[in-house]
């Protein structure tokens, strides 16, 4: 009752928004690009190796401070930039919510979406379901560029900082790992990879790893578009690989989850983490890593916590409904993790022990966003809750 509520009063909120964003003539907010860590989970996974993890601490006892609502579907996930929270919906819709949960921006795409978006230097980045990939200014409110893909792009971008140029990162159906400037929206190079690439590529050293529809991880050299070594795992790939100092892991889409040993681009050994619980069963599971351990999904019920040192398994939580689309992010020691059903948990990443419970009703597949003190969830039905200290 207390989220409908919330709803009714953001959308009357949203409304006048609209009208302020109309009359003022799309007031520009001002986005500095040397924003502090603490107000940005600015892409997917929280940072360019796609771990998952962040030292900022959760609230002790969180509580909902505030719903924005779009009414509008969406399969993406929410990020953050100096504060602001983006996420475009199904339609082509970008918002961006304040701290107080008032719509600070808008840009109409009119096209399909469902990707997760990557904000750098004020300038979002994201692929469409037409194909093609594209640069927003946030200070500006208006289309930098367009790169046209020949397939969906599905996969969230990532950023590679080179001396000479910036250079976005980002996978299409077309079986295409492109390389693109990020000022210029001109191509650099590529990678075919001869398959679907759903998933986002994560980034270590000189190097990108990404997953592919015919089960292949590819390690490929950034400075030269050509690949480096790569692995047949036993299944289709849609996730993200999660990368901490030299090991690599990645899950498939039956549930098996591998470890990798990578030094100067090639594989030195590799060992199955995770067994699929049911190889009948198809789902997305994006670990997350510590320092200590990793934590994924072997099956859409359980939740698994696994040690990088030694392989053993300190526990196992059944969640409250479907797991796997929406990755869970280690927070200190603390995991944040939400299910299909709408359920929003907070773990002892250490023990499993349940020390929070939310339940909002509303279906989420995206993955949280956490910043200082707060975290942000959205639902698919365009709900976009922020959580934070009890008062």
């Amino acid at each position: 009752m207390a989220l409908k509520n919330q709803i009714v009063k953001q959308v009357v909120l949203s409304i006048l928004g609209i009208i302020f964003l109309t009359l003022s003539g799309c007031r520009e907010i001002p986005l500095s690009p040397g924003a502090g860590i603490g107000e940005n989970w600015p892409l997917f996974r929280g940072d360019v190796s796609c771990s998952g993890y962040t030292k900022k601490q959760l609230p002790e006892k969180p509580a909902l401070k505030w719903v924005f609502t779009s009414e509008e579907t969406t399969l993406s996930s929410p990020v953050v930039y100096n504060s602001i929270v983006y996420w475009p919906d199904r339609e082509g819709v970008v918002r961006g919510i304040d701290p107080d949960g008032n719509l600070s921006f808008q840009y109409d795409l009119a096209v399909t979406v469902e990707s997760i978006p990557m904000i750098w230097d004020s300038v979002l980045y994201l692929g469409r379901n037409d194909g093609l990939v594209t640069a927003l200014s946030i200070d500006r409110r208006e289309k930098l560029w367009d790169f046209k893909t020949y397939g969906q792009v599905l996969a969230s971008p990532n950023m590679i900082e080179m001396e000479e140029q910036k250079l976005l990162v980002i996978g299409s159906l077309d079986h295409v790992l492109y390389f693109i400037d990020s000022q210029t929206g001109k191509e650099v190079r590529r990678y075919d990879a001869h398959s679907f690439i759903k998933g986002t590529a994560a980034l270590w050293n000189e190097y990108v790893l990404f997953g592919d529809a015919d089960s292949r991880l590819h390690i490929v050299d950034y400075r030269t578009g050509v690949a480096e070594d790569s692995f047949l795992l036993e299944g289709a790939i849609s996730s993200s690989p999660a990368i901490r100092g030299n090991y690599c892991y990645i899950g498939d889409n039956s549930g098996n989850i591998f470890k990798f040993h990578i030094e100067k681009g090639k594989i030195i050994r590799h060992m199955k983490l995770l067994n699929a619980m049911d190889k009948n069963t198809s789902f997305v599971s994006v670990p997350a890593i510590s320092s200590e351990l990793f934590i994924a999904y072997a099956d859409p019920e359980h939740l698994y916590a696994v040690s990088r040192k030694d392989g053993s398994k300190p526990w196992k939580y059944r969640v409250k409904g479907r797991g796997g689309e929406s990755a869970p992010v280690i927070c200190g020691d603390k995991v944040l993790f939400c299910t299909r059903n709408g359920v929003i948990t907070i773990l002892d990443a250490n023990k499993g022990k349940v020390l929070w419970e939310y339940e909002t009703g509303e279906e989420i597949l995206g993955s949280p966003a956490v910043i200082k003190d707060h975290f942000y969830i959205l639902t698919t039905q365009g709900s976009l809750l922020c959580f934070g200290e009890e008062v």
